[in-house]
């Protein structure tokens, strides 16, 4: 048995700290604190963070004069369910070429470190 996972899951928190700390204000720490969110949604429900936050961003504008910025801009709860498809799950139903895999991810990351590792290896020899 191995503590691989929980070491994992410590050393995003661990490395956030350092970077929390240079967030700049108030306002930059909101934004930081919402995209670290979005970011973690897109994890959680097995999508490729940089396609749907790509894919929102260019929709957002779309609907900008609809009843959710409308409610959100005058502060009361968006009740409306205009921008439910932009959530990482709806949004993964119509587009399935974006879902993540995060252990194929780390397969290939370890692949690309050992083929680096043969390759010193190799080159050192030949030295």
């Amino acid at each position: 048995m191995d503590n691989n996972t929980a070491e994992r899951l410590c050393k995003i928190s661990a490395l956030g700290r350092k970077n929390y700390l240079f967030v700049g204000n108030e306002k930059g720490g909101r934004a930081a604190a919402i995209h670290y969110s979005m970011v973690s949604s897109a994890k959680a429900n097995a999508v490729e963070p940089f396609a749907w936050l790509r894919a929102c961003y260019s929709q957002l504008p779309h609907h900008r004069g609809g009843k959710a910025f409308a409610q959100c801009e005058a502060e009361e709860p968006v009740t409306s369910d205009e921008l439910d498809t932009l959530l990482p799950d709806k949004w993964l139903e119509s587009n399935p070429e974006a879902r993540w895999e995060m252990g194929e991810q780390r397969r290939h990351e370890r692949e690309a470190a050992d083929r680096r590792k043969r390759y010193r290896r190799l080159n050192r020899k030949r030295k």
